[in-house]
């Protein structure tokens, strides 16, 4: 008989590579899901609330027979291929539904009778997110966390990820909260894709957390406000940020609107109205701290822009608001953090300077790691 597995051990596979099978309803996943899992429903959301609604009314017994009935004959056959899919591929190591209960336990029989034994996780869902929760809260706190800054387009996020590449990958670890969160942080930094649950975005973290756990060098994050579009960073972490050390990449105005441009603005302008839209509706967001004055300028300059389709008239608009309101903000942010800033330079001098020290280089004056 296949041995279930505890949370911890789901998670040492997952974080080796492999995947878990998630028999829980597309709602459920939607509202709380976790890294490295397929979604391979045992009832859908239709299923699972009929079958609710039946077991309110008249038992468990009641519940269950229903649902055998509407997961019969060819619908059966259908959610079982998925599983032997997912589990063929050769990365499917377990599988869980909401607690560890009946979901689980009937998808892992239909399994065992056709010759294929895959483990359950231990409690479910709500254990794997207990084990999330208690990451956070615990292990990541101790993290060496070293935080990259710099004004908007000084192209924090790139070195993020090159110093995670470079030299021996036990070294060095990065955390991209943007990319966890599926949004760039500010006003004009909503991504194609929908963010995350605030749940989901903890649970990726919590996984990122525990792959750098044990590394030699510092985790290096990127200075963010608590708040990442829609979702936010735990308390601990977030407090932990605020006491690393900082270092800070200088890069001249018209090199950053060069960036803004390739990364908000060049890849979308075959759908140049569409994209003209966007931008002025993220535009409108900040119009009261901008102001009047300034608001209008920099709507004039955008829609000059978009009739023209030049490219410097782009530039001019984003170099007005980096220059007018990006900047000031940054700064000021910055000024209250003086004290932590360990390194400042450009951007291949601070890389230069992440890759050439030693973790204890990354200690600010009576600071505790």
């Amino acid at each position: 008989m296949t041995r279930d597995i505890s949370p911890g051990e789901a998670v040492e596979r997952i974080l080796l590579g492999g995947v878990l099978l998630d028999v829980r309803s597309e709602v459920e996943f939607l509202k709380s899901s976790l890294p490295n899992t397929l979604l391979a429903p045992l009832l859908s959301t239709e299923e699972r609330h009929a079958v609710g609604i039946s077991y309110r009314e008249c038992g468990q017994e009641a519940a269950v027979a229903l649902g055998h009935r509407l997961v019969s004959g060819a619908i059966k056959q259908a959610r079982i291929e998925a599983w032997i899919q997912g589990i063929s591929s050769g990365s499917a190591c377990a599988l869980f539904c909401a607690r560890g209960g009946l979901r689980s336990e009937i998808s892992q029989r239909w399994l065992s009778e056709l010759g294929i034994e895959i483990p359950r996780v231990i409690g479910g869902y709500k254990a794997l997110r207990n084990w999330c929760l208690q990451t956070l809260e615990t292990t990541a706190v101790e993290l060496p966390i070293a935080v990259i800054g710099g004004r908007t387009g000084s192209r924090k996020t790139v070195l993020l990820s090159e110093l995670s590449s470079s030299g021996k990958s036990s070294d060095r670890k990065m955390i991209d909260f943007e990319a966890l969160a599926a949004h760039r942080g500010s006003a004009f930094g909503a991504m194609e894709s929908p963010q995350p649950s605030q749940a989901s975005f903890e649970n990726g973290l919590a996984f990122e957390v525990a792959r750098a756990r044990g590394r030699r060098g510092p985790v290096f994050v990127e200075d963010e406000s608590r708040r990442i579009g829609m979702r936010a960073i735990p308390e601990k972490i977030f407090a932990r940020m605020s006491h690393a050390p900082l270092l800070v990449i200088s890069a001249p105005l018209e090199a950053r609107a060069r960036e803004i441009q390739r990364l908000y603005v060049d890849p979308y302008l075959q759908s140049s109205v569409e994209l003209e839209q966007l931008l002025l509706e993220r535009l409108a967001r900040i119009s009261r701290t901008l102001g009047g004055e300034r608001f209008h300028e920099a709507q004039s300059r955008m829609k000059k822009a978009f009739l023209s389709q030049s490219t410097e008239d782009h530039l001019e608009w984003i170099t007005y608001l980096l220059h007018e309101y990006y900047d000031p903000l940054y700064d000021k942010h910055l000024s209250k953090k003086s004290d932590r800033i360990l390194f400042q330079g450009s951007y291949s001098e601070v890389r230069e300077f992440c890759l050439s020290r030693t973790l204890d280089n990354f200690c600010l004056p009576n600071s505790e790691r």
